[in-house]
């Protein structure tokens, strides 16, 4: 008798606390998540400009990116990667390709001024959606 009341406690408890811990830490604890790479329809970036779908984020970039060092004779790709959330946020921002320090620092910069997105749909649904951006520096 005295287990199956022990157990009882154990059960009730663990669904509480795991309950509360929804309640208090709702951002943490995320039901699916899953990343696509691969999407029906992808993120479009959301500015005060307008709004750039994949094939006119090269426009927004060349817009916003400046040269970081005019002494420096430095030419190539950064690669950021990042996930577009299902809200529109951005998480998870890192480098898949590196150049330079400043011109690194640069492409960071540029990238995360795309923090508001129209989330990845698959099936109809909005999903979290991994994307990989490169920032070229060449010299004209």
């Amino acid at each position: 008798m005295r287990k199956i009341l022990l157990l009882l406690l154990s059960i009730v408890l663990g669904v509480t606390l795991n309950t509360q811990a929804q309640q208090y830490l709702p951002n943490l604890i995320r039901p699916d998540s899953t990343v696509f790479v691969d999407v029906d329809v992808y993120p479009i970036l959301v500015t005060s400009e307008g709004n750039y779908g994949i094939k006119k984020l090269k426009k927004f970039i060349g817009k916003h990116l400046m040269w970081p060092d005019p002494q420096m004779d430095c030419s190539g790709t950064v690669v950021i990667s990042f996930i577009v959330e299902v809200d529109g946020s951005v998480s998870d921002s890192k480098y898949l390709k590196r150049l330079c320090p400043k011109f690194d620092e640069e492409a960071m910069r540029v990238a995360s001024m795309m923090n508001r997105w129209q989330p990845g749909i698959v099936e109809g649904k909005k999903v979290r959606t991994r994307m990989s951006i490169p920032i070229t520096f060449r010299i004209d």
